[in-house]
């Protein structure tokens, strides 16, 4: 979406790209660093702006004063308006694959199938959900993933060569999906994500545009911008590609015991001389974040006890081996990006 105002709106309003500020609001807290990324600011000028998360925007609301109950709802701008409820479903697990398997019907059937839109397979919090759907004597395999830890054993297959046979996979990082992002507000009572999902689906089946592909605003924005699906100019601005970077300084990655997934390590010595100093308060405080951040997928934090080789300047702290000073530990997902040899170097191989 970025892209798409930082460009078409720009040349629509006759506004510079470097005039415009975007700010995305999103329950994921991962937009945040690809916001930043290089592969989305095509000239130094990036994409999105600013991102905020919901709760985030919650607590702005808050520190205002406003009463959400007295704020009338109002329709998009033009000329991104209309808004289809497949698009809607994408903010739970499965709703990406329910969207293209509406569209995959009508393209293999050449009927828009109105009274066959819901894939009730691939909705919920199962890990990993799959099913075959069989249209115009043909089938569509479909493996749906919630959860980054219950992709391994899919990637795990891939990368030993093995055909898996599916035509499309869906992962989502976040068990649920988006609205359980680590952006979200935590959920205060059993049953809260189940009608979170149970909101999307209600939108859903209310709505007049079911299928991305008949929503009025994209087709006019691909006949008038875009040109077709998977245009030069469409696949420049609406596809990216990740390649790790090497620059010769990286150790070699860490991973949890049977796992294709990099871990990073935060070790915090608990020796007398840092006990001393608070190191096990800081310690139990980075776990609680930790935790609190949803961050243990991938960060391990230790405790090590040096002893008599502990240099004695301070807690000695280690972020992948690498030393780093206590104040660092106050922003973790910068800590890492900025400190760790894993993370935050990429580079696309087409710019």
């Amino acid at each position: 979406m970025g892209a798409t105002v930082k460009n078409h709106f720009a040349e629509l309003a006759g506004v510079p790209r470097e005039k415009l500020f975007v700010v995305s609001i999103v329950p994921c807290l991962a937009k945040k660093v690809e916001a930043e990324r290089p592969e989305f600011a095509p000239g130094g000028i990036r994409d999105v702006d600013a991102v905020l998360t919901t709760v985030e925007m919650l607590d702005m609301i808050g520190l205002m004063r406003l009463d959400t109950d007295e704020i009338a709802p109002r329709e998009f701008d033009e000329p991104y308006k209309r808004v289809s409820s497949a698009g809607v479903l994408f903010g739970a697990s499965g709703g990406v694959a329910e969207a293209a398997l509406r569209m995959a019907v009508e393209k293999m059937t050449g009927d828009s199938h109105p009274d066959h839109l819901e894939f009730e397979e691939v909705r919920g919090f199962r890990g990993v959900k799959e099913s075959v759907v069989e249209a115009g004597g043909e089938k569509v395999r479909v493996a749906v993933i919630s959860g980054l830890h219950n992709a391994e054993p899919v990637v795990e297959r891939i990368l030993a060569g093995e055909e898996c046979g599916y035509d499309l996979i869906e992962v989502m990082a976040c068990p649920g999906g988006c609205i359980c992002g680590a952006g979200h507000p935590i959920p205060e009572k059993t049953g809260a994500l189940d009608e979170r999902q149970k909101v999307l689906v209600t939108i859903d089946s209310h709505s007049p545009l079911r299928r991305s592909q008949e929503n009025p605003d994209i087709l006019n924005l691909y006949k008038d911008y875009y040109g077709e699906p998977n245009s030069p100019r469409a696949h420049e601005l609406l596809h990216t590609h990740y390649a790790p970077f090497r620059d010769g300084s990286e150790r070699s990655p860490h991973r949890a015991d049977n796992s294709v997934f990099v871990i990073h390590r935060l070790d915090i010595c608990c020796c007398d001389e840092c006990m001393a100093q608070g190191s096990e308060d800081l310690y139990n405080d980075v776990q609680l974040r930790v935790h609190a951040l949803k961050m243990n997928e991938f960060l391990e934090v230790r405790s090590i006890r040096l002893g008599e080789s502990h240099p004695d300047d301070g807690i000695y702290i280690l972020i992948d081996g690498k030393r780093v000073a206590p104040d660092k530990l106050g922003d973790l997902y910068k800590s890492l990006r900025e400190v760790s040899p894993l993370t935050g170097h990429w580079r696309s191989p087409h710019k």
